[in-house]
């Protein structure tokens, strides 16, 4: 029994309605969190190491996560307010409405900040892609730079009779 709360009430709708509501204070804060954490990693863009990767990869499916339990949630308030389910008095309807509404805006907090997430995941790897192709360019130059002195010396040390091959400074 340690850790519960013995709790009763009369206003059961109300209650419900709290409890929805802490519930969104809650998402709303940790959407917050995030944001402000990707935010800070965006401005380094040039220098996101491959934690920061790990750390979009965990954020993205945490936002997954909250969309997971955002949606039905809308779904469940915009249910109770039809009022089939549950008798609502007047201040019952309008919290229920500022709670659907402000489970639609958590949900679309959530998509723009798992869009976002993407769209800088999607630029690092196009900047890792860049970087990738200059690397190749520049050791494919050197291989043919390379390969041109060693054909070269393999003619020279085949036994087989090629021009200048008696010349002391030919090898």
């Amino acid at each position: 029994e340690s850790g519960r709360i013995k709790f009763t009430t009369t206003q059961k709708t109300k209650f419900l309605f709290q409890l929805f509501s802490e519930i969104n204070g809650v998402y709303n804060s940790a959407l917050t969190d995030i944001r402000r954490q990707v935010r800070s990693v965006s401005g380094k863009l040039e220098k996101i190491t491959n934690q920061d990767v790990i750390q979009f990869i965990m954020f993205e499916s945490m936002l997954n996560d909250f969309l997971s339990g955002l949606i039905p949630q809308q779904v469940i308030l915009e249910s109770l307010l039809t009022g089939r389910h549950i008798q609502l008095y007047e201040d019952d309807r309008d919290l229920a409405e500022d709670l659907a509404l402000g489970s639609g805006q958590l949900i679309e907090y959530s998509k723009s900040t798992l869009k976002n997430l993407v769209n800088i995941r999607e630029a690092y790897a196009t900047i890792v892609t860049n970087n990738l192709n200059r690397v190749i360019k520049l050791l494919t130059a050197l291989t043919i730079i390379l390969a041109i002195p060693t054909m070269v010396a393999s003619f020279y040390g085949m036994n087989v009779a090629l021009p200048l091959a008696e010349s002391g400074g030919a090898f």
